[in-house]
């Protein structure tokens, strides 16, 4: 059976007064972005869409970073 995950959505200005549990993570439908949020902050912290870092600069800039996988 194949399991289905749904997430906390609403437009910008909904999104940009909601205070989500820390570590929630909700969209914003007008952005078409994921947002994280921590427990504190209205609006949380918008993520960039995968679009916005195609480019040489950030490319670059991503791969001077090392990240850390949790498994």
């Amino acid at each position: 059976m194949h399991k289905i995950l749904k997430l906390r959505r609403g437009n910008t200005a909904t999104t940009n007064t909601f205070v989500g549990s820390n570590g929630e993570v909700t969209i914003d439908t007008d952005k078409h972005v994921l947002v994280v949020h921590d427990g504190t902050t209205p609006g949380g912290w918008p993520q960039a869409p995968a679009s916005a870092l195609r480019s040489e600069e950030h490319t670059s800039e991503l791969q001077s970073h090392s990240f850390i996988s949790y498994a």
